[in-house]
């Protein structure tokens, strides 16, 4: 069936809008669940491996070794300021033919344990928690295998789950072992060095435990992010930046499609106005021509958006090595929907303006 004059034309821009506005509502819901999970990961630093408040190094007035450790754990045990503590121990062993910095908890008071992004933390000395990347370099997988060397000889280590690797000395949170502090004795010997990490008991001035505990020890280390993280934080505007791009491009697709719309359907607007179409009524059906792309745009765009946010976040996080938690920005889907509603009848405003405007007798004259 023959199409009539304009008609095939007009579906151009309609189709065309019709894809700047899912594209741009897709292109700006990935940035928004991106740029939140990126948030939320600098915000909580258990998601790379800092599961808790601060930390009393080797570098402190107690030398390295053990000696922080046995001159601090019994004071500090005692003191009502802090939770949870736990001893840990770091040192360079064999794993698969390959050097790993191992890291081995021992609890001393209350509960601190390493963060787990998949299985569960080791539990005896022959289980092991990899980073992603010592995964990967490896050649294993949670519940594999993989062969050490210990102290007294070869060991057989079992693979019980991955996560971060806290930043204690190395930015490589996706690369060495989380293990129990048996574990790390076996395979290190005596080599390596012990750090304190603790816990504040809820209700403590932060602040001040902190600066008390300095002067006790030397130094405290709070939160220290890894290069990874920090790197990403100070791209961290990037996102937002995109998103706004990718809503102007829908706006441009949506007003030229509407613009080029008008010009060719004047036709079809004079014989509305000539079988009695108010101004008004023109003008209105522009408007909602323009919603209904924005509500298609929406109604693709925004599930589209999600996924390949949530994907985008995911390989970022699986590269970094930190757990993958992506979030959903609901107050921001809120926003969208509304924004993009409103930018609807504002983009509408000059073609259905230019609508209104439509003289039946010269357009069908014309005719």
């Amino acid at each position: 069936m023959a199409l009539e004059p304009g008609r095939g034309r007009t579906a151009v821009p309609v189709r065309t809008g019709l894809a700047g506005a899912v594209l741009g509502v897709a292109g700006l819901v990935a940035a928004s669940v991106f740029a939140t999970s990126l948030a939320g990961l600098v915000r909580t630093p258990a998601l790379y491996g800092w599961n808790w408040d601060a930390s009393v190094p080797k570098s402190g007035p107690a030398g390295g070794g053990e000696s922080v450790v046995d001159r601090y754990a019994a004071d500090l045990g005692a003191d009502p300021a802090i939770a949870d503590m736990a001893a840990l121990r770091i040192a360079y062993a064999e794993m698969g033919g390959e050097e790993v910095i191992a890291h081995g908890f021992r609890i001393l008071k209350g509960t601190v344990a390493p963060t787990v992004s998949e299985g569960h933390a080791a539990e005896g000395p022959d289980e092991v928690v990899l980073g992603d990347e010592t995964l990967r370099r490896l050649g294993t997988h949670i519940g594999g295998t993989i062969e050490a060397r210990g102290v007294e000889g070869p060991l057989t280590l079992r693979v019980v789950g991955r996560g971060p690797i806290p930043y204690i000395d190395t930015d490589a949170v996706a690369d060495g072992a989380l293990m129990t502090r048996q574990g790390v004795d076996r395979l290190g010997g005596p080599e390596g060095y012990s750090e304190l990490v603790l816990n504040w008991a809820p209700g403590t001035d932060e602040e001040a435990a902190r600066k008390s505990l300095a002067q006790r020890v030397g130094i405290v280390i709070a939160d220290k992010p890894p290069s990874d993280v920090a790197n990403l934080e100070r791209v961290q505007a990037l996102p937002a930046a995109l998103a706004a791009f990718l809503a102007l491009l829908a706006v441009l697709a949506v007003g030229h499609a509407l613009v080029v719309t008008v010009r060719r359907r004047r036709r079809d607007l004079a014989v509305l106005k000539v079988l009695g179409f108010r101004r008004a009524q023109v003008s209105a059906t522009v408007a909602w021509q323009a919603g209904l792309l924005v509500l298609v745009g929406l109604a693709i765009g925004v599930p589209l958006g999600l996924v390949a946010g949530r994907w985008a976040w995911t390989l970022v996080a699986n590269a970094a090595g930190v757990v993958n938690r992506p979030e959903i920005p609901v107050v921001a889907l809120a926003v969208t929907v509304g924004a993009a509603l409103l930018m609807a009848n504002v983009v509408a405003a000059f073609p259905a303006w230019a609508a209104a405007r439509t003289r039946p007798a010269l357009v069908l004259r014309a005719e």
